[in-house]
């Protein structure tokens, strides 16, 4: 088995590009000349001193031909290398704080061949100044970012039109988060420019830094006639006066005062029309106005026909009772499956129709609260300021809404059939649902339901949480993958990993440790240091076993990980 780097004494530059799931690393090799001597490494990386003139940026590649070229022993050198290409992977994605930490801990390894005397000072000095060239290699990589444009992120903007059916949003609406990477957004403008006509308008938003940079990206915006007309000057109830004895009256409505719209009001109508019969009592009507566009806005209002007891036409020596006017209510049960009613709520514009008159007090009979799932019967209560009363009856409906709530939503399963076969049976985990109503029962179904058996591939199952009416429900999916660790790739093993939900202790740190050692996996096999790459997927996998250990990562998740992680390891020993 080679596991080193052949170059010639002479002078030869070369760049090798290697693609890995996506991802261009740009490797420089560079070799010198026999007997040129390599600066030393600042005092943060050793004890030597700093050259005046560091090798170039490619430098990591003649470290690790410096390094194959090393007298030492074989697990010495794989440490060593593991480490450049840890570092090398981080400079190829411009990571230079991480880069710079791990080529300190290169240099530490190599003072301690020193102490080991496997290595003598002057090559582990050397070995530091080409550590001190990759630090000045991060560095160009991030200047070289100094003129980077800012990034333009919009999104689409909805408006409702004005009186001339149009709209005229600032440009700040259409940002989504825009930012410059080295300085900051100084200016932002949409092409082509407000106002905008109803219906969907493509726009260009633009940002421009500090810089004078610009950057551009598509959006739309959408201009509706929402508002319709409004009303005012109109009373939520209009009054006829009748003589005693009659049962009903003319209702003859004012014509009300609108405004706004989208190409001004087009009709104003009442629903009953104006001039119909009305009955003694309360009877409720609506205003409907539309404007230019169609749009309609609709106004509630009582119609309230009174006798009058002194002989009707509504005459000043009028002593009428309050009018007691009053909603029907549906509220939401609380914890103690019970629901309750304000006055607030239940009175719909009662008043006093004596000159001067108005009410003093409000009260509801039964006061509640009320058990859920009913409807109660209740008495609205209203007394004037000449001490007289009057009521009406209403109803007050709880319901048991919303629905249960599921505490810890399930998350993707990924099983492993057993080998040789293309089906795996998965049982769900138990969901944690709580309810408002805590002595409500709680139900959860699944379809498929748990302890079917599935197929190779993604199923989507649904599960819902009902209330003992069992029409409240919430819906949700959980994806279920059977992950077939005898078919898949670094690329696909990445991309599972990268789709584990982050719940619970496996946070996103967790999980871009074990991508990270994949992508490490996939430097060195490119690189051709197969044994390196296995002791990175062994790695891999000590850290799967590890959080099932610890109940980060349950078995069903970890044991299709181990598996692919596994049999990619016996493909790579075949190329040693």
């Amino acid at each position: 088995m080679k596991f080193f780097i052949k170059s010639s004494t002479a002078l030869q530059t070369f760049r090798t590009v290697v693609r890995l799931a996506g991802v261009v690393v740009l490797i420089g090799l560079a070799a010198t000349a026999s007997g040129q001597t390599s600066p030393a490494a600042p005092e943060d990386f050793t004890r030597a001193t700093v050259a005046t003139n560091p090798p170039a940026c490619n430098c990591i590649n003649d470290v690790i031909q410096r390094v194959n070229a090393l007298s030492i022993k074989a697990n010495q050198r794989t440490a060593l290398l593991w480490t450049l290409t840890h570092a090398g992977l981080r400079i190829s994605k411009c990571q230079v704080v991480i880069a710079r930490r791990v080529m300190v801990r290169f240099v530490s390894q190599t003072q301690r061949l020193v102490r080991l005397g496997a290595l003598g000072q002057s090559m582990a000095d050397s070995l530091a100044g080409c550590a001190q060239s990759i630090h000045l290699c991060g560095l160009e990589c991030t200047s070289s970012t100094s003129n980077a444009p800012p990034v333009a992120i919009a999104k689409p903007v909805v408006v409702s039109a004005d009186t001339n059916c149009v709209a005229n949003p600032p440009a700040v609406a259409f940002d989504n988060g825009s930012y410059a990477p080295n300085g900051m957004i100084v200016n932002r403008s949409v092409t082509p420019p407000g106002p905008y006509p109803l219906g969907e308008t493509v726009v260009t938003y633009t940002v421009v830094d500090n810089q004078g940079i610009s950057s551009s990206v598509s959006t739309t915006v959408l201009v509706q006639d929402t508002a319709g007309p409004s009303v005012s000057n109109f009373s939520p109830n209009f009054i006829v006066s009748v003589a005693q004895g009659q049962s009903s009256g003319v209702a003859i409505f004012p014509t009300p005062t609108v405004s706004g719209g989208c190409a001004g009001v087009a009709s104003v109508s009442f629903a009953p029309p104006s001039g119909s019969i009305f009955p003694v009592g309360v009877t409720p009507a609506a205003l409907i106005v539309v404007d230019g566009m169609g749009t309609t806005n609709q106004f509630s209002f009582n119609v309230v026909v009174l006798p009058n007891v002194s002989g009707g036409g509504g005459g000043s020596g009028s002593n009428l009772l309050p009018v007691a006017i009053a909603h029907a209510v549906t509220n939401s049960a609380s914890a103690n499956c019970q629901g309750g009613v304000t006055v607030a709520q239940v009175d719909n514009h009662s008043f006093s129709p004596n000159p001067g008159g108005s009410i003093v007090s409000e009260s509801i009979t039964p006061a509640g609260p009320f058990p859920f799932g009913s409807t109660t019967p209740v008495t609205l209560t209203v007394v004037d300021n000449l001490g007289q009363s009057n009521s009406t009856v209403t109803t007050v409906t709880v319901l048991h809404l919303p629905p249960p709530t599921i505490l810890s939503p399930p998350v993707d399963i990924a099983a492993m059939p057993p080998l040789g076969q293309k089906s795996v049976v998965v049982n769900y985990p138990t969901l944690s649902v709580t309810d408002v109503c805590s002595s409500a029962g709680i139900g959860v179904s699944y379809q498929p339901p748990s302890g079917a058996v599935f197929g190779l591939g993604t199923n989507t199952v649904i599960c819902q949480v009902y209330n003992d009416g069992g029409t409240n429900t919430t819906t949700f999916q959980v994806k279920v993958t059977a992950f077939d660790p005898n078919a898949c790739d670094l690329p696909g093993l990445i991309q599972e990993v990268n789709a584990i939900p982050l719940l619970g202790s496996f946070n996103a740190g967790r999980q871009r440790t074990m991508v990270l050692k994949l992508e490490q996996a996939q430097l060195e096999i490119g690189q051709r240091y197969y044994t390196s790459a296995h002791y990175v997927l062994n790695s891999f996998v000590l850290i799967c076993r590890t959080y099932q250990q610890v109940h980060i990562l349950n078995a069903l998740t970890t044991g299709p990980l181990i598996g692919c992680a596994t049999n990619i390891q016996a493909a790579v020993d075949k190329l040693k």
